[in-house]
């Protein structure tokens, strides 16, 4: 039985689930060359009629009917005929993915998995941030058991968005957040700065509602929100680190601002990891969506809970969530199975929720004459 999972959007990528088993993953970008190429396109012409599949299960960051447009978009350009009464499509929300990637993955039989995620699905005005599942191989998904969000039309951001926008001031990409993690490391405590978060939300008082005018019949004026709110600067008065930081001359006072967000983000998930403690007691523990690539913080929660049991999803960026929808797949007809009954769903397959994640080579192999044609291409000679 071979499933396929499809994300949808930055970071596209295919996982494939063969009898229970994770063999096969990759990006889009690795076939485009395009960085975090957001449409399958490649993959999809090139992987899909091979492997077969009997199951089609697709993720993405937009509404479940925003994303399915695009699957059949893909569908019609192709030519796949993916749409046969053999091969049954399902689509499953952002942040489940992220989690039952990372619960798959760390081989734990239960275990509490938090998803801290920049924007996740998108639900009208808002944008889910932050999550919290418990997982366990009997009883598998229960429900949620917690959903932060951010507002976009008040500018009300979860953990990840308020760190990426502080990244901003220093002309750091939304998605490069790596960077001001780094950065962080040349700063200290500065009793001077504001607070970035207040009540586990970015403080009202540093971002402000970015109005967009639209004009409707040449008459009509409407305020809209943008999704993209600037920043008002206030306490952090002459920032002005565009030019800085490419001249690599920041200032102490800049420098403490990555250490600033930086410690303050981290306080905020362990913050959140004490709460879903208080609800699960469970000593196991996965962390995934984009800022589970944060190893400072990843470091930071290590020595504050000594006694409890990290898994680090190390695919926890978006590209992950493919993997997550492809083992979703297992229950996808009937969401009240247990392991067992999903054992003899997929014949020949035993210990079904022993798939620890020892490696990250998961894509296609190659000969030694294949890779020598390929370096040859991206050589300058």
């Amino acid at each position: 039985m071979n499933i396929l999972g499809v994300n949808i959007g930055h970071n596209s990528s295919l996982a494939l689930v063969s009898d229970g088993k994770l063999v096969f993953y990759l990006e889009e970008e690795r076939l485009s060359r395009n960085k975090r190429d957001a449409y399958p396109y490649e993959l999809l012409k090139k992987y899909l009629k091979p492997f077969n599949i009997d199951q089609i299960n697709f993720t993405g960051t937009g509404k479940a009917i925003e994303n399915a447009s695009i699957f059949h978009l893909l569908n019609k350009i192709f030519n796949f005929s993916l749409i046969t009464p053999h091969v049954n499509q399902f689509y499953y929300e952002h942040h489940l993915c992220h989690a039952f990637c990372a619960f798959m993955n760390s081989g734990f039989d239960k275990a509490n998995n938090i998803v801290i995620d920049y924007g996740g699905t998108t639900v009208g005005y808002t944008q889910e941030s932050e999550s919290i599942f418990y997982i366990d191989k009997v009883n598998l998904i229960q429900p949620k058991m917690y959903e932060g969000v951010n507002d976009i039309k008040d500018i009300d951001m979860g953990i990840t968005k308020t760190y990426a926008f502080l990244g901003k001031l220093f002309d750091i990409d939304i998605m490069e957040g790596g960077k001001l993690m780094g950065l962080s490391s040349y700063g200290e405590q500065d009793p001077t700065l504001p607070p970035f978060f207040i009540n586990g939300k970015s403080n009202p008082n540093l971002f402000q509602k970015n109005i967009v005018k639209m004009v409707i019949g040449g008459a009509v004026k409407l305020d809209f929100p943008s999704t993209s709110p600037n920043l008002e600067y206030l306490n952090i008065q002459h920032l002005d680190s565009k030019n800085n930081l490419k001249t690599k001359n920041l200032t102490q006072r800049e420098k403490n601002i990555a250490y600033k967000i930086q410690f303050e983000a981290q306080r905020e998930v362990e913050k959140l990891i004490s709460k879903m403690l208080q609800i699960k007691d469970c000593k196991n523990i996965t962390l995934s969506g984009g800022f589970g690539l944060n190893c400072v913080n990843n470091y930071y929660l290590k020595k504050k809970f000594p006694n409890i049991n990290f898994h680090f999803e190390p695919i926890s960026h978006d590209g992950g969530t493919a993997i997550g929808a492809a083992y979703l797949g297992l229950i996808s007809e009937n969401p009240s199975m247990n392991s067992k009954e999903i054992e003899k769903k997929v014949k020949g397959y035993k210990n079904l929720y022993s798939n620890k994640l020892n490696s990250l080579y998961l894509g296609p192999k190659y000969s030694k004459e294949e890779l020598l044609e390929g370096i040859k291409k991206y050589v300058d000679n």
